[in-house]
């Protein structure tokens, strides 16, 4: 399933009220290219982040500005992003 679909139907499956107390926010691939548009170099596979009842709250993220040190920033998040 494409991960836009599936953040879509969790954020509409629940109440507003209960997806801000739970965190349960969905990122579109339209962010994470938007940063790629701002920055430097973006770590290409951003990792989601579960709570503790295994449900995506958030997607993390990796950008650097710095021309000169972003390739080994990036090599560094990619590491820090594997599962």
């Amino acid at each position: 399933m494409e991960p836009a679909i599936f953040g879509t139907l969790l954020e509409r499956a629940l109440d507003p009220r209960e997806r801000h107390k739970l965190g349960a926010h969905f990122t579109p691939r339209a962010y994470v290219e938007r940063l790629e548009d701002e920055f430097t170099a973006v770590a290409p596979n951003p990792r989601p982040l579960y709570n503790s009842q295994g449900n995506p709250t958030c997607l993390l993220c990796f950008a650097a500005g710095n021309p000169k040190g972003a390739p080994t920033a990036v090599d560094i998040a990619n590491d820090i992003l594997e599962p």
